[in-house]
């Protein structure tokens, strides 16, 4: 695990109905604040168009997934 955490592939699926790669990643660190544990996002985006070339569809996913998490992390919280 390097200083900041370790960005991992989960999963990858391809979905024949949608004609895309379901692509999940996971991010996990130590929790500094609790000894022994962990905290983690999982993130899951799709990836059109793609169908047999798995390895630009990792790196799209990366790319989409990470502007995703920007995003989320620029949102408002909004209570119900």
């Amino acid at each position: 695990m390097s200083e900041y955490g370790s960005l991992y592939l989960i999963d990858n699926t391809y979905n024949f109905t949608r004609d895309a790669f379901e692509v999940t990643l996971g991010y996990s660190e130590k929790d500094e604040d609790v000894k022994g544990r962990f905290q983690s996002v999982k993130v899951t985006v799709s990836i059109p168009n793609h169908k047999d070339d798995e390895e630009t569809v990792i790196d799209l996913a990366l790319k989409k997934a990470r502007g995703l998490v920007e995003r989320a992390y620029k949102a408002k919280f909004e209570k119900e």
